[in-house]
């Protein structure tokens, strides 16, 4: 089994795909060298299996900040300013959803992609993240 590289679910690499959403580690001398582009090909069906999952489990009550502004294009979603800094509260709040994902979830999502490679893809966001929380680092999320 070959190794996931951090592009492998970056969008512009195929027709027709070209938006996503990049997460940030902090930046090195002002340039975002740290950073994990997502497809709307793989981050479209997860963060709708997200919102389905907790609307399902708590009526709506626990679904993460970050999965909710993209559903309802606001907060980071709607800015168009560059990379939006992301608390680590929200940053593990995705995290932890994104783990409870089940391919039985994403299977009604997914149109472009298959449920494997979404959880495929949630798997490297999951490690992205909590390795910057780990750290203490800054993370920041783009819509691109």
């Amino acid at each position: 089994m070959r190794m996931v590289t951090i592009d492998d679910f970056a969008h512009g690499y195929h027709y027709g795909d070209y938006s996503g959403v990049v997460f940030y580690g902090p930046p090195s001398d002002g340039l975002w060298l740290d950073r994990l582009a997502v497809s709307s090909c793989y981050i479209g069906p997860l963060f709708r299996a997200v919102l389905d999952r907790s609307w399902r489990n708590s009526g709506g009550e626990r679904v993460p900040r970050l999965a909710s502004e993209w559903n309802t294009l606001d907060g980071w979603s709607a800015c168009a300013a560059g990379p939006v800094p992301v608390s680590p509260k929200d940053a593990e709040a995705l995290a932890a959803a994104l783990c409870e994902l089940t391919p039985d979830d994403l299977a009604p999502n997914c149109a472009g992609s298959t449920p494997d490679e979404c959880m495929r893809s949630a798997a490297v966001i999951i490690e992205f993240l909590r390795s910057r929380l780990a750290r203490d680092a800054k993370v920041c999320i783009e819509q691109e």
